[in-house]
């Protein structure tokens, strides 16, 4: 590989650095059951700009099957925070769900339904 070439990835790759420095993941996903029998979701994403920088996007599986999906346009404060009526939960039965940054990154929280 030639200078030039080396030198060209090496620009590309500072060029990028600060949008990746600026996306993350969500730090927690609360996952619990509200009093009415719901799945309430609790994503924690502290960011300058929700209304740039949000989760755009929450998934729930049961079990490994995904149940429920939900897009959003921007987050409110430093939390996007949603709730899931799912049929026919049962003890035992394990409630993931999956927060996306909308510019990078993911994290998961789950709990066993008691």
């Amino acid at each position: 590989m030639g200078r030039m070439a080396v030198s060209l990835i090496i620009m590309a790759v500072f060029a990028s650095a600060p949008a990746v420095a600026y996306a993350h993941a969500p730090s927690n996903v609360d996952v619990s059951m509200t009093d009415s029998g719901r799945v309430q979701v609790v994503v924690t994403h502290a960011v300058g700009n929700p209304k740039a920088h949000y989760i755009y996007k929450i998934e729930v599986k049961v079990n490994g099957e995904k149940v429920e999906e939900k897009e959003y346009k921007e987050q409110i404060g430093n939390q996007q925070v949603d709730s899931f009526g799912i049929a026919g939960l049962k003890a035992g039965d394990k409630v993931e769900a999956q927060a996306y940054c909308i510019k990078g990154g993911d994290r998961k929280g789950e709990m066993i339904i008691e």
